[in-house]
């Protein structure tokens, strides 16, 4: 409205010359104005997705706090207050923002592993060996969200390169009994934190982890080259550390500080023991770090 009036205003008493250049000055002074008025104002949408950031940590860590718990319970064969604590944790899931967390098939194995537990907790049948597994995932899982620096999962590195050795040295051996028994070893701790990669590593990085123990699975019991599989063997090594240790130094304190009741759980070959030295280190362990970082 104002510039209507001016501009009638500046018709009147200026030749067309003269007023086309004091009306457009005229305009040029009013946007300038306007624009000035308008960077007085908050930025709203900054500071929501600031706050936003901050509520998905305090989220992220509640649930981590409650994931805890419940692996406790379950420990404890308290097994309906663990299932309580699971269908607690699956309300809050739908609560978090995961933008920029994790990918879509991190998001799959997310959902995935809660499947299975209530599954298993909804279970008549409901075995120790399950609980605790499934517990434990569900634990890893929002772990990896909320501690996306160091998530817990790390610290089996030096399991599965154990396994890997040991596979290798039975291999070169042509001990196929061994072999097949090793290799199935891996495979149940690879399954155990697979879930957990996905969510803080790139989907093709977990595909081509897959893809290597396709390969050992399909050959290592069959009459190939000696030579053939260990090649195998050692390139998935690399690869796994290569995956463990992107981005940082392989500095990352190993599972346990015990090396003697560590070894000795994996030695009987039970998942159970190693579940439960797991969760008691964790315990001791679990405000080491509290690092929370967005995907960008």
């Amino acid at each position: 409205m104002l510039t209507v009036i001016g501009g009638c205003f500046f018709m009147y008493f200026f030749n067309r010359k003269t007023m086309f250049i004091v009306y457009m000055l005229f305009i040029v002074f009013s946007l300038i104005l306007l624009s000035g008025c308008a960077k007085k104002g908050p930025n709203h949408s900054a500071t929501k997705v600031m706050n936003l950031d901050e509520e998905n940590l305090k989220q992220l860590e509640t649930m981590n706090m409650l994931a805890s718990e419940m692996v406790q319970k379950t420990t404890e064969k308290n097994y309906a207050e663990a299932r309580d604590i699971l269908l607690k944790l699956s309300e809050q899931l739908t609560e978090v923002n995961y933008e920029g967390l994790t990918s879509i098939e991190g998001l799959r194995a997310l959902s995935d592993t809660f499947i299975m537990a209530k599954r298993n907790f909804n279970s008549v049948n409901l075995s120790e060996q399950d609980a605790l597994l499934s517990s434990a995932k569900v634990h890893l899982v929002i772990d990896a969200l909320s501690h996306q620096k160091e998530p817990m999962w790390l610290q089996y590195y030096s399991v599965l390169n154990s396994d890997l050795s040991e596979l290798q040295t039975a291999a070169s051996l042509g001990n196929k009994e061994k072999t097949s028994q090793l290799i199935e070893t891996y495979k149940q701790h690879y399954d155990f934190i697979r879930p957990a990669m996905i969510i803080n590593r790139e989907p093709e990085n977990i595909e081509q982890l897959d893809s290597y123990l396709t390969f050992l699975q399909n050959h290592i019991s069959v009459d190939d080259k000696k030579e053939n599989v260990n090649a195998v063997i050692e390139e998935l090594k690399r690869f796994l550390k290569e995956v463990f240790y992107q981005n940082q130094s392989s500095t990352v304190s190993p599972l346990t500080g015990d090396q003697t009741i560590f070894s000795w759980a994996i030695s009987i070959g039970t998942i159970i023991v190693s579940v439960l030295f797991y969760v008691g280190w964790r315990r001791y362990d679990y405000e080491k770090t509290n690092i929370f970082t967005v995907k960008k």
